[in-house]
Order: structure tokens, then sequence, then C-alpha cells
């Protein structure tokens, strides 16, 4: 199993990145650890990437770090990703809920961690360094019944969109916008604005140029209904374009090639111990 101690843990967290195995496995995390999933998938002659680093803020608040990494720019529609799937179980024994953000609980919040690309088409309120409340685009949601459909190979039950996703009923009775009191960035009809792009993104070849979307990273918070002290993420799913057609399953290292890793640094230490002994003499 690996864990993350802090989102600023950034050696914790390439390691957890290394080369992986199916998500499906659950990873647990406890109040104040974090779990990052990642992984790509190549499209004709692009590699798609993507992270969500999970985080049990507290025993009442939950957060996703959702990241495109992909680092090719010339982008079309199934290249920007939408959003995350994934399913949870907590120590209670009982699914853990969301509770619905219906009054612009500052417990939910959808912000870019930085700017925004083609911030141009939405004016001055979406230019600058940012960061950027995008919580009236981005939904979140649970299905008891589980999603599933295009690229989603396994029923989820929980999921996280810019897009609606129409084809799962994503916009259903149990799906909540973050409901952000900041001005509404995309333009009408624009389904993927404010979707994520990697950091080398040139909109200049893309068909969604005339929308503003996120550079990198969104940050999503929830509050759970329950107060828990650990949390299971399993069953990740990254989505692109307009539907989830194109999504890959996360990944995280087996237990044994962190052992390797380990191994390895450790023995670097005793080649360098020696080498200095045999100096002295």
């Amino acid at each position: 199993m690996v864990r993350c101690t802090s989102l600023l843990a950034g050696t914790a967290f390439a390691l957890c990145f290394a080369s992986g195995v199916n998500a499906v496995r659950a990873q647990t995390i406890g109040i104040g650890q974090s779990v990052q999933l990642g992984g790509s998938f190549l499209d004709g002659s692009k590699v798609n990437s993507a992270s969500a680093v999970f985080t049990l803020v507290s025993g009442t608040e939950f957060s996703i770090a959702l990241s495109n990494t992909s680092t090719f720019a010339k982008y079309n529609n199934p290249d920007i990703l939408g959003g995350v799937f994934f399913d949870l179980a907590s120590n209670l024994g009982t699914a853990p809920q969301f509770a619905t953000n219906s009054n612009n609980n500052t417990n939910f919040s959808a912000k870019s961690i930085g700017a925004l690309a083609n911030a141009g088409t939405c004016g001055t309120t979406c230019t600058g360094a940012g960061p950027f409340d995008v919580g009236k685009t981005w939904d979140y949601g649970y299905s008891a019944a589980g999603w599933s459909g295009g690229g989603l190979t396994t029923p989820v039950n929980y999921g996280a969109a810019a897009p609606n996703y129409g084809s799962l009923s994503f916009s259903g009775s149990n799906v909540n916008s973050f409901n952000s009191s900041a001005p509404s960035y995309p333009p009408t009809g624009k389904q993927l604005a404010l979707s994520i792009v990697g950091t080398n993104y040139d909109g200049s070849n893309n068909g969604n140029n005339d929308a503003p979307l996120v550079l990198n990273t969104v940050n999503l918070v929830f509050s759970l209904t329950q107060a828990v002290t650990s949390l299971s993420v399993s069953k990740v799913f990254f989505t692109y374009g307009t539907s989830p057609d194109s999504s890959f399953a996360g990944t995280v290292p087996e237990p044994a090639t962190l052992a390797v890793l380990a191994t390895g640094v450790a023995g670097l230490g005793m080649v360098r111990r020696r080498f200095r002994k045999s100096k002295q003499a």
C-alpha cells in the first residue's frame, strides 16, 4: 500500500506515480494523508496522462487535486481532461456521502491552482495568475447503482466533472454543482470550458480556443455528511472530452517496486561509505 502524508511531499508523490498496477485495489488513507494515482494511454501519436491526489483533510473534508500531466502542445477535444470517476469506502462500513451544497457551503470548492488558458475569451474576470473559482462549471455526484459504459470498464459510484456527460446521466438527481458564487466564465454551449489541459497547451489548433480552460490542475474540495477516520479509494478512471469513451484507469506502484527502490537507495549509501573509508586508508 502506498501512502503520502502531504500534498507538498513531492518526492513521495514521484514514487507513487512510478510504474503501476490496476487501481481497482483499494488505497486507504487516514486523516491528513494523501495518495496519488495516475497513468497514461497512447492516443495516436500523443501520450495522454493524468494524475489525482486524494486527501482526507479532516474527518469531514475530502479533496482531489486533479491534473492533466500531458506534455504535448496541440490539443483536440479528446485530449482535454474533463473529469475523474472513482469508488470510496470508509471505516464506518457504509458508503461515504457528500453533503448537498445548496448554500455555497465554504467546505465545497473547485479552483484552478494557477492560470487559465484562452483567458481572453472571458475578459478580465479570468485573466491573471490565478487561482480561479471554477465551481459553476464543475459538478460532483454519487450513483448507488454505479456509472458504467464507454471507457468506464467497471461500475463506479462517485464522480466529478466539468462536462455534462449526459450519456451517464451525470446531471441526475444525485449530482450537485459546487455552486460557486464566482462569475460564470464559460461561453454558452461550450461543454469543455474549464476542463483541464497540460502546461504546454497551444490553443492555436484547437476547436475550444474560444473557451477558457484550466492549465494543469483543479483542486476539488468536498464535505462529508459523517465524520470518518479513514477512506479507501479505488477504481479511479480519468475521463477525456465530452464523454468518458477515452477513459483510462489510474495506477499505483507495486509494493515490491518501492522495496527495490528503497534497497537501491540504501545500497548507494553503503557504496558511498565504503568509498570514503578507502580514501581515508
